[in-house]
């Protein structure tokens, strides 16, 4: 079995989710459709061992 060990949390993960979300949100033709765009996944928990990828969850009004 492979072993996954995580690296120690980093302050930059918050200001890397942080661009990649503009970057998303400013891509996207409806912007006024987006309710959040989250940052979830190990590397949003502060404090907290995670593998280096930042993990988005995007909500979008259906209405």
């Amino acid at each position: 079995m492979r072993k996954i060990e995580g690296l120690a949390f980093s302050k930059s993960w918050e200001s890397d989710f942080q661009k990649e979300a503009y970057l998303i949100k400013n891509s996207l033709k409806n912007k006024n459709n987006i309710i959040p765009l989250i940052h979830i996944g190990s590397t949003s928990v502060k404090g907290l061992k995670a593998k280096p990828i930042i993990d988005m969850l995007l909500v979008v009004n259906d209405n």
